[in-house]
């Protein structure tokens, strides 16, 4: 709120940000932020194409409901991926210490 009505008559600094859980990680020094992209993007890529989009679909949808109504449509997400050859992939990847073969999105 204070953001909000302050605006740009008052900064905050990124440690502050940090300790708010405003950002996660603080890049040090700047010059740093291409590769620490990266290393994120890298992370997430290595997740199944079918729970990252439904993950995507519950937050993004969780901005335009109330909190009822976005509790619900992140359960529908999480109950989408039940049963999703996804789901059994990846414990058998891990106990087999192999990259897991994530099977492509549907589209839309």
């Amino acid at each position: 709120m204070r953001m909000a009505l302050v605006g740009r008559h008052e900064r905050m600094s990124a440690q502050r940000a940090f300790e708010l859980g405003m950002i996660s990680q603080i890049v040090d020094p700047p010059e740093q932020l291409r590769e620490a992209a990266q290393e994120l993007a890298e992370k997430i890529a290595r997740n199944s194409p079918a729970a990252m989009a439904a993950t995507k679909r519950a937050l993004w949808g969780a901005f335009e409901l109330g909190l009822t109504d976005a509790c619900k449509a992140g359960a529908r997400e999480l109950v989408s991926m039940w049963g999703h050859p996804d789901q059994s992939e990846g414990p058998l990847a891990f106990a087999e210490k192999r990259a897991p073969n994530w099977l492509a999105p549907e589209p839309g």
